[in-house]
């Protein structure tokens, strides 16, 4: 099976930091950003196929990112990572502007996220 490209996006660089080695590991083509200002610049310009995006981020949100997803390609599956408690209706907005998947920080499982990730790109 091919892997996805993934970008993954968030103004802690831990988590890139880890975000990077355990999927880099795994042989799959990884970008990190901690300036979603940056990342947002080159989401048109570069074809991903699963982003990995912190909601909360400073001055740019992960609900931004998504938007430019989806004005940009909608076949890229946005995956939402967040610290932050969402009522049913911050999570059903997310899932109406197309996130494919909420996640929690911290993350408890990489393995997981990698099922997630790879449930992404083959469409289930």
């Amino acid at each position: 099976m091919d892997k996805p490209k993934i970008l993954a996006i968030d103004d802690e660089d831990n988590y890139t930091e880890i975000f990077e080695e355990y999927f880099s590991l795994r042989g799959y083509d990884i970008r990190v950003e901690t300036d979603p200002r940056k990342a947002i610049g080159f989401i048109g310009n570069e074809r991903f196929d699963v982003i990995l995006v912190d909601l909360k981020m400073g001055g740019v949100s992960g609900q931004d990112i998504l938007k430019k997803v989806r004005d940009t390609d909608d076949r890229t599956k946005v995956i939402i990572i967040t610290a932050y408690i969402l009522s049913g209706k911050s999570k059903q907005e997310l899932y109406d502007l197309g996130a494919y998947s909420i996640n929690s920080k911290p993350i408890n499982s990489l393995e997981e996220l990698e099922n997630t990730v790879n449930k992404a790109y083959s469409g289930n």
